[in-house]
């Protein structure tokens, strides 16, 4: 069931979103052109202030991982294993940051399936250590390595236990690097594709078709939000994407470290409201300005920061860590779905369509 559900959300659906008959949405019209607006100078800034500095420092603390690996394999104690857990952390928190953008390169090298499909399968992972597994290229090894593999590894018991095992294991120690390699190679290819030509032919490519750098990010930014953000942090562990409506507390992300979730989700809206300002440079805020998009009879863009709003104080209302509340405190676990799913719509219907943008996929909650 794990993996037929994370096949779901994996899986584009070509079709064109439509708005539900009694949806209350935008009431700028479809626009035919950008106007005044220079989309090349938000293509810039969305380039090289948002996810070149992303993808810069999500691979230097991989670097720092592979460093803190490095030293806890030599010498593996509590000192070192601290040392290590603290660098997964930050690798788990800069990845927030750029795993909208799975487009271009990206795309290319699925970086989000192979840095973060949770959850994780320990049964398969304990089955590689076995067999000294010495290559995880495989379709079938994505939920047996990157970020949560190692959330597996290093939490999945106490300090003390993981040390041990650890000493112990010769194909444990190489398990562990083997993951961290990987990750880190998956993410330079892409940090150097953007760094090596990629950027400018994303600053170029104005306009707002599907295959234009707008088109794309939109495109990308709405199915990254929606299947990873909403369905994969709180839709799916809270039950309201399962097909019972049962809440699965071992879905979270992060699960083996367990209190970490709802920082990861906070982590990932910051992300997406830096690169709807253009980290605080020209942004998509800029241009929904520029074009006077409407929502309600008021400004779309301060429906959209209000909402970014809502979206934290629901996550901040969450005080256990999420792998409990969505069995204990599942009112403000629902609620929180609803805010997200709220901010989803903006981005998938509202601003596409003050834009003229078409979003060439749907996922399957209507909207």
């Amino acid at each position: 069931m794990r993996k037929i559900i994370w096949l779901l959300l994996l899986i584009p659906i070509l079709v064109v979103c439509k708005k539900k008959d009694k949806k209350e949405g935008p009431t700028t019209p479809f626009p035919s052109a950008s106007g005044s607006f220079d989309q090349k100078s938000l293509l810039n800034a969305w380039a090289q202030n948002v996810i070149q500095v992303g993808y810069k420092e999500h691979y230097g603390n991989l670097e720092s991982l592979e460093n803190a690996t490095t030293s806890f394999l030599s010498s593996p104690s509590g000192t070192t294993l601290d040392g290590l857990q603290a660098a997964h952390h930050l690798a788990y928190l800069s990845w927030q940051k750029v795993l909208l953008f799975e487009f271009g390169p990206a795309m290319d090298h699925t970086l989000s399936s192979n840095s973060n499909i949770y959850p994780t399968d320990k049964v398969e992972i304990e089955k590689n250590i076995a067999q000294n597994l010495t290559d995880l290229s495989a379709a079938s090894k994505l939920d047996e390595k990157g970020l949560p593999a190692l959330d597996y590894l290093l939490h999945h018991e106490n300090k003390d236990s993981v040390i041990v095992f650890f000493q112990e294991s010769a194909n444990r120690r190489n398990y562990l690097g083997l993951v961290v390699k990987d990750l880190l190679g998956h993410t330079g290819k892409v940090k150097a594709a953007w760094e090596s030509g990629y950027s400018t032919s994303f600053q170029n490519n104005v306009g707002t078709s599907a295959g234009s750098g707008i088109g794309l990010m939109l495109n990308s930014v709405n199915m990254q939000f929606e299947r990873f953000v909403r369905d994969g942090k709180v839709g799916i562990p809270s039950g309201v994407r399962d097909f019972n409506g049962a809440s699965l507390p071992d879905h979270v992300e992060a699960l083996y470290r367990g209190n970490v979730s709802m920082e990861l989700l906070l982590a990932s809206l910051k992300g997406m409201e830096l690169w709807y300002t253009g980290n605080n440079t020209v942004g998509l805020d800029d241009y929904l300005i520029n074009l006077k998009a409407t929502y309600n009879g008021g400004s779309l863009d301060d429906a959209i920061k209000a909402q970014f709003v809502k979206c934290n104080n629901a996550a901040m209302a969450i005080s256990k860590p999420l792998k409990e509340a969505v069995l204990s405190d599942k009112t403000k676990v629902d609620a929180l779905y609803k805010e997200l799913q709220l901010l989803a719509v903006l981005f998938k219907v509202d601003v596409p369509s003050a834009l003229g943008v078409v979003i060439t996929y749907q996922d399957n909650d209507g909207d």
